[in-house]
């Protein structure tokens, strides 16, 4: 009986919106309201799928996945290559050991990237949107920016 009252009297102490998510934050909110395409991310932003309920292009964050999905390796490859400006198979001696795109070397090559080379992109990869940190400068629209992160669009 005792240990029903505990269970039943027990609240958890803090914030309910510790998971925070499309339902709950507006920045993913605005993130899942564009239905079209998917969704790229720059350098490492684990469980953006999860948030927003959006597919993304590649998990910039998981490239080490690749071994459990060894058919989709030319895929990855093209992406790391084409989208990211990494040469998938003669990597950055800093990332090597990683399986993290990092945000220093993907925050100066997109922002080379012309807006025509993000249409360019969207055609190839029916990408219609990019999640980054708030310190990049796309040569796209932003839509949205909370918290440390920038939402941009790329237009038709």
């Amino acid at each position: 009986m005792l240990a029903l009252a505990l269970v039943l009297s027990w609240q958890v102490a803090g914030p309910r919106t510790i998971f925070r998510d499309r339902t709950n934050d507006p920045f993913f909110a605005a993130v899942a309201a564009d239905r079209r395409g998917l969704t790229v991310s720059a350098g490492s932003f684990p469980l953006l799928q999860l948030y927003t309920r959006r597919p993304v292009l590649i998990d910039s964050g998981a490239l080490d996945t690749m071994v459990y999905a060894p058919e989709g390796g030319p895929a990855t490859a093209r992406i790391v290559t084409e989208v990211y400006g990494i040469d998938f198979f003669d990597p950055p001696r800093e990332i090597r050991s990683s399986s993290v795109i990092p945000h220093d070397a993907n925050k100066l090559t997109w922002s080379r990237f012309t807006g025509q080379r993000w249409r360019e992109l969207r055609r190839t990869y029916n990408v219609s949107q990019i999640v980054t940190r708030s310190d990049y400068e796309l040569d796209l629209p932003m839509v949205a920016e909370a918290d440390g992160l920038r939402l941009y669009h790329i237009p038709d």
